[in-house]
């Protein structure tokens, strides 16, 4: 009998084959928060990206509502509009990113600069809420912007003198007054709701109109104190 041939088998390539350790790294990452964000886990991912964290891709994927990991950037928070820092010290662009669900409560955020971390990578310091990290947390509270009155006269007292006014010209009281009454047990239906939120809306209306004849408050340029610089950051970072 003679020596059959060995036979060789031929493996059909997967696309997984064709990868990088970079890519693999990064299909896998996004896979397992996923994974942890169906579970109803709420996430924080800071990471040296070795990319412009707004401009570079992968980046950009983390934040895409195609992949429904509902998570936002925070660094940005801290800079100055159009002065984006260098977070290496041999680099010119921000490549580390703080990235954290958006039913999480961030309350401050800072970028310590290359002097003051350690390493040759900026240092990043924030706060996050314990109830909305590990506590019973139902829904993100977002504080309304202040509204500071400085009225023309200057009075308070007239500035509610004219508002008042036209909320009587407008019969806000008498109009919230007759959707209640007609409202039972306290249940009101999606009809009266609608109301009271057109009645709501109005009312800021009537607010903003008022505030537009309010000055304008500048600040006027300071000039720089290393000292104020110093003890302002060190109660930013105690907060």
């Amino acid at each position: 009998m003679g020596k059959s041939k060995p036979t060789t088998l031929m493996l059909r390539p997967t696309a997984r084959s064709y990868t990088t350790p970079y890519k693999l790294f990064c299909e896998d990452l996004i896979t397992q928060m996923q994974t942890w964000y169906q579970q109803g886990d709420r996430l924080i991912l800071l990471m040296d990206a070795n990319e412009h964290i707004f401009l570079g891709s992968f980046c950009w994927r983390l934040i895409s509502p195609e992949f429904g990991l509902d998570i936002e950037k925070i660094p940005h928070t801290a800079w100055h509009k159009n002065s984006e820092p260098n977070t290496i010290a041999d680099g010119s662009k921000p490549i580390d990113g703080v990235w954290a669900s958006h039913s999480l409560e961030i309350g401050g955020f800072k970028v310590l600069s290359l002097g003051e971390s350690i390493g040759d990578h900026s240092t990043m310091v924030f706060d996050v809420s314990t109830r909305s990290l590990i506590g019973a947390f139902e829904h993100r509270i977002v504080g309304p912007s202040c509204r500071r009155l400085n009225y023309k006269t200057p009075s308070l007292g007239r500035y509610n003198e004219i508002l008042e006014k036209l909320m009587n010209i407008h019969k806000m009281e008498e109009r919230l007054d007759a959707i209640i009454d007609t409202i039972v047990d306290d249940c009101p239906t999606p009809a009266q709701k609608l109301q009271m939120n057109s009645l709501d809306t109005q009312m800021v209306e009537l607010h903003k109109c008022e505030e537009r004849q309010c000055r304008k408050i500048i600040k006027p340029t300071m000039e720089s104190s290393p000292k104020v610089k110093l003890w302002h950051e060190r109660v930013q970072a105690y907060r």
